[in-house]
């Protein structure tokens, strides 16, 4: 996969949440969110979060550059 040079969302949560434009990956966004936080709480690994997060840009990456609805969600954390 090749993630263009822009237009890519900062690497934040909040960011890389707006940039999603597909509903699916919206809610598998917001559904495994806090499964992965209490995770991470619960192990004292918080690699997890980071993890979930450059997963989750990288689909936002891709999601800006092709925002064609009938896109399938590329991953859930559960």
């Amino acid at each position: 996969m090749i993630i263009a040079l822009e237009p890519r969302p900062d690497k934040t949560l909040p960011a890389i949440r707006q940039a999603l434009t597909h509903p699916r990956d919206l809610e598998c966004f917001d559904a495994d969110l806090p499964v992965v936080v209490e995770q991470a709480r619960a192990e004292g690994d918080w690699r997890l979060v980071e993890e979930f997060t450059h997963m989750w840009w990288i689909i936002a990456c891709v999601s800006m550059q092709d925002p064609a609805p009938e896109q399938q969600p590329i991953g859930q954390w559960r």
